[in-house]
């Protein structure tokens, strides 16, 4: 099954509304980040600085429980726009582990109900 089959399937948007090239994901070297991008390509700037604020607390939250990997993002008190979100993040994406982070928490921001979900 190719990936716009897959995102057709799960009701993500693949249309491109806006007009950003995201990059933080590159680094990862899937094609599993398009997912990720065309979910963020679908919001205004100004839910673009609620997603950051909610992965930033999240990263707060994950550093506190981990203190050794350094997790915690940069904090952001000025306007957002997409080009500066992806700065930020792609200054943070600088290991694996941080890279499925924002992964996760861009689908629970999101998808709330992923929150709740039990793997056995």
């Amino acid at each position: 099954m190719s990936l716009e089959n897959l995102l057709i399937k799960e009701n993500i948007p693949f249309i491109d509304y806006k007009d950003t090239d995201y990059t933080f994901l590159d680094s990862l070297n899937n094609n599993y980040s398009l997912i990720y991008y065309n979910l963020l390509r679908n919001v205004d700037d100004r839910i673009l600085k609620n997603i950051y604020q909610f992965l930033w607390l999240r990263s707060i939250k994950i550093d506190m429980k981990y203190p050794d990997h350094d997790l915690r993002m940069k904090n952001n008190k000025k306007e957002l726009n997409s080009d500066i979100f992806n700065l930020l993040l792609r200054e943070y994406c600088t290991t694996t582990l941080k890279c499925i982070l924002i992964m996760n928490n861009i689908m629970i921001y999101f998808y709330p109900k992923l929150r709740n979900i039990k793997i056995h």
